[in-house]
């Protein structure tokens, strides 16, 4: 019976081994752990990329869609998607550049009527628009489905929807 216990007190005295085994038990924190701070780099990256092509968008919009087209005030609007403007505005916002070329800002983001909206109001306004009465007021809505590194690893699909709106004042050219 002495004998039995006298091996527990030196099984449990002995050292060797226990790096590994502390390595084992730590190692699923620690992939969870560098897993997490990927995806969330990845959707901080996403989220700019987004921001940034609608913000182009409205800028160039503000330039292209011109004054005249503001003679009394309305609500706001979807621009049809039959609009010249549209296309290259859309463009714009998912491409960096008016051609329907190249890659896109996210790979999962398309110029079309549900990932790009564009939306076109005429507001009462003085100064610099004194000749109209009316400021042609541009809002550019991105809404790309996210691309998530652990979804694209794994073969998941994602269905959540990034969003970025921006406005700006139609000047014209």
């Amino acid at each position: 019976m002495a004998g039995r216990f006298s091996f527990l007190r030196r099984f449990g005295r002995d050292v060797a081994g226990s790096a590994a085994v502390e390595t084992v038990l730590i190692m699923p924190l620690a992939i969870l752990v560098m897993v997490a701070a990927m995806e969330a780099g990845n959707y901080l990256y996403s989220e700019h990329q987004v921001v940034k092509g609608v913000r182009d968008a409205a800028r160039f919009a503000g330039r292209v869609l011109p004054l005249s087209t503001c003679a009394s005030a309305s609500a706001e609007a979807d621009l049809p998607s039959s609009d010249p403007a549209w296309q290259t505005i859309a463009n714009v916002a998912v491409y960096g550049s008016t051609a329907n070329t190249g890659p896109r800002r996210l790979w999962t983001w398309n110029a079309n009527g549900t990932d790009v909206i564009i939306r076109y109001a005429c507001v009462a306004q003085t100064g610099l628009y004194t000749s109209t009465g009316f400021a042609p007021q541009i809002a550019v809505i991105g809404k790309p489905t996210y691309p998530s590194l652990f979804g694209t690893m794994t073969g998941l699909t994602s269905s959540y929807r990034l969003y970025s709106r921006q406005q700006a004042a139609g000047v014209g050219i």
